[in-house]
């Protein structure tokens, strides 16, 4: 994929678009949910080498794609799935707390209900907390935000969903994480 030059990119929004994107960095925008696994932080290789630290079971191999998938490849070789759940949120907090101190652990939330969708669950706690900007890279979960809630949304949609938010005024969705970063000089944790 050939990277997309920033003000070419910034050309294709529309006015409502370019407005929710100055208000975010105007700091006018009070209330932000967000993805966490490779939205706020690269978080795949931490959490899997603790979860490691604390098991003994190495999936240093593989992609998270879901919540609980450690848990699940856990339990298929035989640990207790409920443990392993536990030991995940723990070192979830735990990430969260030596990386970014200033979240206030009331702000996160994890999804406990194994039975609630992973999806629907962003777009309850997104609605029930009256976001106004959601941060995703799963459509589905986009689409579960958009639905239950007023949020706006910015998508980083991964290679194979790309391109389903085009010309939505409540969303923009970027190419990828690396023009996010030039377009407003932040970083991504490697």
């Amino acid at each position: 994929m050939t990277a997309e030059r920033p003000h070419i990119f910034i050309e294709t929004l529309s006015n409502k678009q370019i407005v929710l994107l100055r208000d975010l960095f105007e700091f006018r925008i009070r209330k932000i949910t967000w993805d966490l696994d490779e939205i706020l932080a690269d978080t795949q290789t931490p959490v899997k080498q603790e979860f490691y630290n604390k098991t003994g079971f190495d999936f240093q191999d593989r992609r998270i794609d879901q919540w609980l998938a450690l848990a699940h490849w856990a339990k298929a070789k035989g640990a207790n799935f409920e443990e392993a759940s536990k030991e995940l949120a723990d070192v979830t907090i735990r990430w969260l707390d030596n990386n970014y101190p200033w979240i206030d652990v009331k702000n996160i939330f994890i999804r406990s209900n194994v039975l609630m969708n992973g999806d629907v669950f962003k777009g309850h706690v997104a609605c029930q907390n009256c976001s106004m900007l959601h941060f995703d890279d799963s459509v589905l979960s986009a689409t579960e935000v958009l639905k239950q809630s007023d949020a706006n949304l910015m998508i980083f949609p991964r290679a194979l969903e790309m391109g389903n938010f085009k010309s939505n005024g409540r969303v923009i969705e970027f190419p990828d994480m690396n023009l996010w970063s030039r377009l407003f000089g932040l970083h991504q944790d490697h």
